[in-house]
């Protein structure tokens, strides 16, 4: 009876420890990966950082390049729209 009852604890103790590195290894690799994933999402999110600022300065420059384009277009930018608006004259009185 005492063999039966030190088999049976040894099974017990044999299946704890088994489950409880089968934990730490489990707990080991699935922190590997998880911080392999957690570099590729940072990686991805400085990618998308960096593009989001890049397009950001490329419409600023479109922006610029627009309207410079529309200043160089208008033919009266720099031309007054009256020339005769200092000039006064009186329609009636000659």
């Amino acid at each position: 009876m005492k063999e039966k009852i030190k088999l049976i604890l040894a099974i017990f103790v044999g299946l704890i420890i088994g489950l409880g590195v089968g934990y730490y290894l489990g707990n080991l690799q699935g922190i590997e990966k998880g911080k392999a994933v957690g570099i590729a999402q940072g990686i991805e999110q400085g990618r998308e950082q960096g593009r989001k600022e890049i397009l950001a300065e490329q419409e600023k420059e479109k922006q610029e390049l627009l309207k410079k384009i529309q200043e160089a277009a208008n033919p009266f930018s720099e031309v007054q729209v009256n020339p005769f608006q200092k000039v006064y004259k009186n329609p009636f009185g000659e």
